[in-house]
């Protein structure tokens, strides 16, 4: 019996550490792929934005074209 219960302290601490490292792992990720996204995000916005920008432009110089 007291050898059981000698295991069992053993035992017992060291789940308990290998499982509270297995979860610090996986919620680390969780940052970076939130960050990522929102750089994509904004990535994708940037580029509608640049894009709208570029067509006003491009009508723009068709205006002042027809002008001369």
């Amino acid at each position: 019996m007291k050898i059981r219960l000698f295991y069992l302290t053993l035992i017992l601490p060291l789940l308990l550490f290998v499982s509270s490292c297995s979860n610090k792992s996986a919620k680390a990720d969780e940052p970076e792929i939130a960050t990522m996204d929102s750089v994509s995000t904004d990535l994708e916005q940037s580029t509608k934005d640049l894009e709208a920008e570029t067509k006003k432009v491009e009508a723009s110089l068709e205006k002042i074209e027809k002008e001369f």
